[in-house]
């Protein structure tokens, strides 16, 4: 995690050191300076549901539990070890969460010195995020995992309401170029999850919006080793590219992205990665360039071989035929007698017929 948020940092994601001490002395300033002297009495008490609901309703208790989340590392741990066994609690779990401060200074010490803190502050996060609100805090204090593990999981339009504007879509797609492959996949994995719900044409259009289809392309190109990875790049792009909208791609599908598409095509065991390679190619705009940047590269035999091969799942097969027969048309125009040739040549006319 330290590593992550170095990255971070470095690619101005997040606050930097000094915007976040900033930070956390408002925070702390505001929530007040007393030391909370019955901080060890609240703990003792914990011994059932029933004490944690007392606690819970006592006046301004939560809020002098959190408070001293801000204090000395000797009361600060106390307090997040009393706030875990309360957040054990269902009755009390949602006044926790919704306590001010709470969330952020939970946040903050997951990247604390203190091992054990680092990691109760984990559980304590963990056990928060059953709550949407409370991973919209999470992650408007750049804790992201809560958020992509409930958008990769269920991406309806409730879930998808949580990014509640272009600039939440833009921070969120943004860690792709600072994170680890597996983060890079998982939010990769969330964007398809969302852009193929009811919510999609707007989430996809924002992406259009961004350098979504520059990194992409990177991810398909510097990643083409990391196969997990670049396979979700793939899916992502093609999700992209299904609206039409040919601007958005003219400037950044080269000669190289043409030949790691048809690589993938020609290579990949995952049947969806190649379905989607194929549905980019018959996406993508008919542009003389690219056109000739597909047949310099063999694409009329890569899409002979497909349609010829009887080892393919029926259903994907039946699928890929399509984008395949999509991705010819452009090789078919009346005006250019010199590919129509190529194509006859390649044997696909006979195989349609």
């Amino acid at each position: 995690m330290e590593q992550i948020v170095e990255l971070l940092e470095m690619g101005g994601v997040m606050p930097s050191y000094e915007e976040k001490a900033k930070r956390y002395q408002i925070e702390r300033d505001s929530l007040g300076t007393q030391p909370l002297q019955a901080l060890r009495s609240f703990y003792c008490s914990i011994t059932m549901d029933f004490n944690s609901e007392r606690i819970a309703k006592e006046d301004h208790a939560l809020e002098s539990i959190v408070k001293s989340l801000a204090r000395q590392i000797k009361e600060s741990k106390l307090a997040l070890e009393l706030l875990l066994q309360l957040s054990r609690s269902t009755v009390v779990r949602d006044a926790v969460g919704t306590t001010r401060g709470c969330i952020f200074l939970v946040v903050t010490m997951l990247n604390s010195d203190d091992a054990q803190a680092s990691r109760n502050s984990r559980e304590l996060s963990d056990n928060l995020s059953f709550l949407d609100q409370n991973v919209i805090e999470m992650a408007k204090a750049n804790f992201f995992k809560p958020l992509l593990h409930l958008l990769s999981s269920e991406a309806d339009d409730e879930k998808i309401s949580l990014l509640e504007s272009g600039e939440d879509i833009f921070k969120l797609f943004s860690l792709i170029s600072f994170t680890s492959p597996d983060i890079q996949r998982n939010i990769l994995e969330a964007f398809c999850a969302m852009c193929r719900s009811s919510s999609g044409p707007d989430i996809r259009a924002k992406l259009r919006q961004l350098p979504a289809v520059q990194v992409l392309v990177q991810s398909c190109e510097i990643n083409n080793q990391i196969v997990r990875m670049r396979a979700s790049a793939v899916k992502l792009f093609y999700c992209l590219t299904v609206d039409g909208d040919d601007i958005s791609f003219q400037d950044h599908v080269g000669l190289r992205f043409i030949q790691t598409l048809l690589t993938i095509k020609n290579t990949s065991t995952d049947e969806e990665e190649s379905s989607a390679a194929t549905g980019i190619i018959s996406n993508l705009p008919k542009d003389i360039q690219i056109t000739q940047w597909l047949l310099d590269s063999g694409a009329l035999d890569i899409i002979f071989a497909f349609m010829t091969d009887g080892n393919r799942n029926a259903l994907n097969k039946k699928h890929g035929i399509e984008d395949a027969v999509r991705a010819l048309c452009r090789f078919t125009v009346s005006t250019n007698k010199e590919w129509q040739k190529k194509v006859a040549e390649a044997g696909i006319i006979r195989v349609l017929i």
